[in-house]
């Protein structure tokens, strides 16, 4: 937690003292300055901290951000970071947050439906989902593995004991799909989840620097062991098997793994999108 420094704590019997504080910590603190004369936070990210409503969501986001820290650290005498990687790292973070934070403007009521499609012929579909628990901090996976005639393969349910946010479990899942999948030697095989967030990741070339980058990376290397891949988004109606599997791993706390046969649970599920 950061912990202002005397300047800081002289003002606050200021009427602005939560803005000044953000300010005085990324751009005007004395003792920052005084440490690092050099120092030249990017325009934007000033902007965007000078902007009392625009803070209080990037707040959410952003308590803990790099630069706090680093200052922390070279205030104790443990560390002194460069200045603008530390700035560079905060505007990575705050635009990591904002894409998180895109809605979508259609109504509820005007959404698009999507069916389930069945891969091409030689290929399996791995749909997989994940399940988050805020309060307890614990989730779920599902996975579904069909082929190209819609036939169920494989379904598999997972208690997470303990997961730090949605996107995490929907990552674990991609990557418990992808592990059943090679345990059951498969050569093609195209990937598809709900969660735009996890897909772009798995899809981008670029190393990810993300919280989440090293299990990204792991997904990415076991993509790289099938013969072929590929990586898909669905909407949440064409991925309702897996999103049951996941409520049912994370609601009832059980593993389960089923081979060919599908439990009761999902047989209409199945059905309803194979049907679609």
């Amino acid at each position: 937690m950061f912990r202002p420094c005397k300047a800081m704590t002289a003002q606050r019997g200021h009427s602005k003292f939560e803005l000044d504080l953000n300010v005085h910590v990324v751009h005007k603190c004395i003792m920052e300055s005084g440490m690092r004369p050099d120092l030249k936070v990017e325009n934007a990210l000033v902007d965007m901290y000078t902007n009392v409503a625009r803070w209080k969501q990037l707040w959410e986001f952003s308590e803990g951000m790099q630069n706090w820290l680093a200052r922390n650290e070279a205030r104790e005498d443990v560390k002194v970071e460069d200045p603008q990687s530390i700035a560079r790292r905060s505007i990575h973070l705050v635009d990591e947050w904002a894409n998180s934070r895109t809605v979508s403007s259609v109504s509820e009521e005007h959404r698009v439906t999507e069916a389930w499609l069945p891969p091409d012929a030689g290929w399996l579909k791995a749909n997989a989902d994940g399940a988050f628990l805020k309060e307890s901090e614990t989730g779920g996976c599902g996975v579904v593995i069909r082929d190209h005639h819609g036939e169920f393969l494989l379904g598999a349910s997972r208690f997470l004991r303990s997961v730090s946010d949605p996107e995490r479990a929907e990552l674990l899942a991609c990557k418990l799909a992808l592990e059943l999948a090679r345990d059951r030697r498969v050569e093609k095989i195209c990937l598809e989840s709900d969660c735009l967030a996890a897909i772009t990741k798995l899809r981008s070339n670029d190393m990810d620097r993300s919280i989440h980058g090293p299990l990204v990376e792991e997904i990415k290397d076991l993509l790289k062991s099938f013969g072929e891949f590929s990586v898909c988004h669905s909407r949440r109606s064409s991925n309702g098997v897996a999103h049951c599997l996941a409520q049912v791993g994370c609601m009832n706390k059980v593993c389960n793994t089923w081979m060919d046969h599908p439990p009761e649970l999902i047989v209409n599920l199945l059905a309803q999108e194979g049907a679609s």
